[in-house]
């Protein structure tokens, strides 16, 4: 039993040391070797749950598919690991990690929860802690959790990132400006660090600064999901548009999402409202069309702004390298739409057939499916999303068919592809939200 011990340990050691320079795979093979040789040492359940989660995290950042069989395996190696040792703090962590992971936050809060329980003065935990309240913005949640980590560690630097991103996010640019230099003297070779700097400088509107220190991010770690997002979105903020779009943006994840829904759900009740009044008083309406066209060519735009700008990032050979694979296709996509939608156009011009015509703009009209399609996460609701752009590209396709002969049922197909637009796209606020 102690030569199968002291085996264990060597794995253990030799997979320790692999986990530091990222070496995922090797480590896994490592802790597997391990685990056969001491299955209820709970340290290897521990570390083979911690290493299946990198490697999830590591394909998620290279290629943005979603091997959840990673995850599934990470679960199941921590869920041993509090089982073989409860009153141990770090398993509880582990298991909320990977909770994270799985985007079930309130299952991660209970698990950090009872790390800190077993373990109060431990500042990892206090992270891990303000690392839950992030998907949901509850950004005074994350301040709170990140500077009591700080007062136990004042130098803890996930901590220290944390705290900043919540200035940040609370409109403290002054304070998180001085918090993430700090942490910069402390550590200037962090990634995060940087990519969060990047990130104040965005909210600065300084997109070339941000970019300096997004490319930093990047050369410490090639990685850093953070700072590829942040490097595309600079990029694309050197248009005067986007950087409008980017600027209420960035306004918006301020606001928690609960904040977020409300102001949604007001704007839309003022609209009605407006809508009810102006067929009471005519004279409104003048007041009123423009609002009406103004919100629903914002909202087209936040929607399909992503779809436009990743393409012209694909004449560019830092935005071609910096675009993950699903925005690549995702573009590839807008761009065959507007290349019908351009042809459909001229030809329609030409022939003066105004089937043709409508042929275009159904085509350009197949901008929003395809955003809404790669906005929503990979799983059931994508694909239901899918079929419905599927049958929508249908109907645009038969009225272009039957526009070419001019058949008199151009007009009923046009009508039923703007009718099924509008419940795809409420549709897919309703997914989205």
């Amino acid at each position: 039993m102690d030569i199968a011990i002291d085996s264990a340990d060597r794995f253990l050691q030799r997979a320790e040391l692999l986990f530091d320079v990222h070496r995922y795979q090797d480590a896994e093979a490592e802790l597997r070797q391990a685990a056969a040789q001491e299955p209820n040492d709970v340290r290897v359940h521990m570390w083979l749950a911690l290493v299946l989660a990198r490697q999830y995290s590591k394909q998620l950042a290279s290629t943005r598919q979603e091997p959840s069989y990673k995850l599934d395996e990470a679960l199941k190696e921590a869920k041993i690991a509090v089982g073989l040792s409860p009153d141990f703090a770090f398993p509880h962590a582990i298991l909320g990690l990977v909770l994270l992971e799985l985007d079930r936050p309130e299952q991660a809060l209970r698990s950090i929860q009872e790390a800190l329980r077993l373990a109060p003065d431990f500042p990892l935990f206090f992270g891990l802690l303000a690392r839950v309240y992030v998907p949901s913005r509850e950004w005074p949640l994350v301040l709170q959790a990140a500077e009591a980590g700080l007062r136990l560690d004042p130098q803890d630097v996930d901590c220290i990132n944390l705290r900043f991103m919540a200035l940040v996010q609370l409109g403290r640019q002054a304070e998180a400006g001085q918090a993430i230099e700090q942490a910069l003297a402390r550590e200037p070779a962090n990634a995060a660090t940087h990519a969060n700097l990047g990130w104040l400088m965005l909210h600065r509107n300084q997109p070339q600064e941000a970019m300096r220190h997004y490319r930093e991010a990047l050369r410490l770690d090639p990685l850093a999901e953070w700072a590829r997002f942040g490097i595309v979105e600079a990029m694309k903020a050197r248009f005067f548009l986007y950087r409008l779009l980017l600027s209420f943006d960035l306004w918006l994840s301020r606001l928690s999402k609960a904040q977020a829904r409300a102001l949604d759900h007001w704007i839309k009740v003022a609209l009605r409202a407006l809508r009810i009044l102006s067929r009471a008083f005519p004279p409104l309406l003048f007041v009123a069309l423009p609002l009406f066209l103004f919100y629903f060519f914002f909202v087209l735009a936040a929607w399909t702004a992503d779809l436009f700008f990743n393409l012209l990032l694909r004449f560019d050979r830092l935005g071609r390298a910096a675009l993950l694979e699903e925005e690549i296709t995702a573009s590839n996509w807008a761009a065959i739409c507007l290349a019908v939608a351009t042809l459909c156009g001229a030809a329609g011009l030409i022939l003066q057939n105004w089937g043709l015509v409508a042929g275009a703009v159904e085509a350009g009209m197949m901008l929003m499916p395809i955003a809404a399609i790669f906005r929503a996460k990979r799983g059931r609701w994508r694909n239901v999303l899918i079929a419905g752009a599927i049958a929508l590209a249908l109907i645009g396709l038969l009225g272009m068919l039957a526009a070419i002969p001019n058949m008199s049922w151009v007009f009923a197909l046009v009508v039923a592809f703007v009718i099924a637009w509008f419940i795809y796209w409420w549709l897919a606020g309703q997914i989205d939200n």
